[in-house]
């Protein structure tokens, strides 16, 4: 998880270990930021957990980093048990521009990025703001992704409402239900099925 899903930790029961990545800091980053922050969250997940089952998740930006990982692990033979994406769509349009600004640059860093297919179902959790600006795509371009669809649950809170209470608690409570830790298990508002790439976008 990134360093903003580690507001979950109090929510999860002592048994379910939340590691939290954050703070990494490329000397000399690349084109493909993404992917080079990826690699250097995988380092340091397998030097604590070498092999899967894996949960990842991942906040804003870090839902990003977090397919990335997601992707690699799969490439790489492991088992994604969870992918769980936070309020984060995926930009498959044009590259634009090597951006100047710091927030421009992780802004155009989704649209860079070479994105792979990843073999399981994404969760989703969206926040009232994200309909709105993706009418077109509910899943917020997860259905491009993630071959075996996307699970959306839908929270009535802003952005960065999400990770902060009381919605930190509703979504700490759908987590502990995908990861069996209550016995009303939380029903997604909507699951997407797969779909496939536009021939423009390959």
């Amino acid at each position: 998880a990134d360093g903003d899903v580690a507001a979950l930790r109090p929510g999860l029961e002592p048994a379910i270990p939340v590691v939290a990545l954050e703070g990494l800091v490329l000397r000399d980053p690349g084109y493909d930021l993404i992917s080079e922050i990826a690699a250097a969250c995988i380092d340091e997940i397998r030097a604590i957990q070498p092999h899967g089952p894996y949960r990842i998740a991942g906040f804003s930006f870090g839902g990003h980093v977090a397919g990335a990982i997601a992707c690699r692990l799969e490439a790489m033979g492991e088992r994604v048990e969870l992918l769980l994406i936070l309020d984060t769509a995926v930009r498959l349009d044009a590259v634009p521009l090597r951006p100047a600004g710091g927030m421009a640059r992780l802004m155009a860093a989704g649209r860079r990025h070479g994105w792979r297919v990843y073999g399981g179902r994404a969760t989703l959790v969206r926040t009232w703001e994200r309909p709105l600006r993706h009418l077109g795509t509910p899943g917020l371009g997860w259905e491009y992704i993630a071959t075996g669809g996307v699970a959306v649950f839908d929270l009535p809170t802003t952005h960065w409402g999400l990770i902060a209470p009381p919605f930190a608690d509703r979504l700490a409570e759908i987590v502990a239900g995908l990861l069996g830790q209550r016995l009303d298990v939380p029903q997604p508002d909507i699951l997407l099925p797969h779909t496939p790439l536009p021939d423009a976008l390959h």
